[in-house]
């Protein structure tokens, strides 16, 4: 017997679990009743058949389970549950998908963070309605390798037994979370900031290399994702969740890893040839905390308010109020109403300076291309050199591959990948990969690639 208690009411379409796998013994025959409190509101018998099976029977409101597992389907054998999943789990293959289409990218100048996506359509003959819930995991795998776990996004039923389903990654998630709050840092390890952004909703996995690169400067309050970016940009990083169960934090790739030869190339691949920049300024910001006194806010209410400072401000007081909590970003506070509540403190300077790297070389005929990023608040004095020549590096790049490529997924580029790729014409491109369209055929993987190089 299994008895699993919950802290609340649950609804749910059914019961799955897995068994052993391993060994492939399951339970053959079971019975779940569903309680609230001590009210039985439904039973039922159930006679899996795979090591995997989803126990179908709608309950609603229910707080308190009991399943008793009767018999094996072999003699001999322990009961082993690998998992309970209090929910159905559904197997989508190639006699009811019409298509899936994976798409990933990367931002290699790192000034921003792809939300890579998967869109597929399924046309079944299940006469179970499916019900794909906000956030619900879809894990896909192709010839046994994992090709990535993605999260419902939208879902349509457009047709009878027929659903169009879109799902994003796990930066695509971060994105519709609550705002992370920031701060003002100094020397702070990299991997620390990182898991605070993430909340802990997912794992992180860091190289070594950065988890304790010191990173200084200002967050604002953003998405999670647009923070995650800061924290690439300065240190040098890439940072997604293709084709893996967790968040990776990467060294962005200085040396070529793979070669793709004529023979993955189709000939219908082009290369474009962009108008090259002549240079880039960076705008680096030193913070230093300022001596005139602001006011912040200013209001008679009776209860509690969280402020929001639009620059980061140290030395937070207040008038006819408590404050409860606060960082350089936000204050959270409280008043009785009786008189008015003030709030003030003194807003750091952010003592600007620019950085310019110029070729010096330009075409007879043609203007200065010059790339302006500004709004790069942990880029300081100490790293805005080595940041502005790896920008400067990534802006002169001229030759654009744009292509059709077989990939095999369990041994295969990457998103941020250097390679050298044939691209049928006098020279090949040697380059990053910047995004991959991944399209999921019977016998391989067909890939779209875009690669910025040479």
């Amino acid at each position: 017997m299994l008895e699993v208690k919950f802290g609340g009411l649950q609804s749910s379409p059914g019961i799955a679990f897995y068994f052993d796998r391993e060994n492939n013994v399951y339970c053959d025959w079971l019975n779940v009743r569903w309680f609230r409190g001590s009210t039985q509101i439904d039973s039922k018998d159930f006679y899996p058949d795979s090591v995997i099976f989803s126990c179908l029977n709608k309950v609603d409101l229910y707080d308190r389970i009991q399943v008793k597992f009767h018999r094996l389907n072999m003699p001999c054998r322990y009961l082993r549950i690998e998992a309970a999943i209090f929910g159905i789990v559904r197997f989508f293959a190639d006699n009811s998908l019409e298509n899936l289409t994976i798409n990933e990218g990367v931002d290699l100048s790192g000034r921003s963070i792809y939300i890579n996506t998967a869109k597929f359509t399924i046309s079944t003959k299940d006469p179970v309605p499916y019900l794909f819930l906000k956030r619900q995991p879809i894990y896909i795998k192709y010839n046994g390798g994992q090709v990535g776990v993605y999260y419902v996004d939208k879902s349509k039923k457009y047709a009878d037994r027929r659903y169009a389903v879109e799902a994003v990654d796990k930066i695509g998630v971060l994105d519709n979370t609550d705002e992370f709050l920031g701060g003002m840092y100094d020397n702070t390890p990299a991997g620390e900031i990182i898991h605070d952004i993430v909340g802990g909703i997912f794992d992180v996995v860091i190289d070594d290399s950065l988890r304790n690169a010191p990173v200084t400067g200002w967050l604002p309050i953003s998405k999670k994702r647009i923070a995650l970016a800061q924290i690439a940009l300065a240190i040098g990083a890439v940072i997604d969740a293709s084709r893996t169960g967790e968040i990776k934090v990467r060294k962005m790739p200085e040396q070529v890893s793979k070669i793709i030869g004529k023979d993955r190339v189709y000939t219908s691949s082009s290369v474009d040839i962009t108008f090259p920049y002549t240079g880039i300024e960076l705008i680096e910001h030193n913070y230093t905390v300022g001596a005139e006194i602001k006011e912040l806010f200013k209001d008679t209410f009776s209860g509690q308010k969280i402020i929001k400072f639009s620059e980061p401000v140290s030395n937070i007081t207040i008038s006819n109020g408590m404050i409860l909590e606060m960082d350089v970003n936000f204050a959270r506070i409280s008043s009785t109403g009786t008189a008015e509540c003030v709030l003030r403190g003194r807003p750091y300077i952010d003592n600007q300076n620019s950085v310019i790297i110029n070729s010096g070389a330009s075409i007879e005929g043609t203007q200065e291309k010059i790339e302006k990023i500004e709004k790069c608040w942990l880029v300081n004095r100490h790293i805005s050199a080595a940041v502005a020549e790896r920008l400067y590096n990534y802006y002169l790049r001229q030759y654009l591959f744009n292509g059709d490529i077989l990939l095999d997924i369990n041994d295969t580029e990457k998103i941020g990948d250097i390679v050298t790729v044939a691209t049928g014409f006098e020279e090949d491109i040697t380059g990053q990969i910047e995004k991959l369209t991944l399209n999921l055929g019977y016998k391989n993987i067909k890939a779209r690639g875009i690669i910025r190089g040479n």
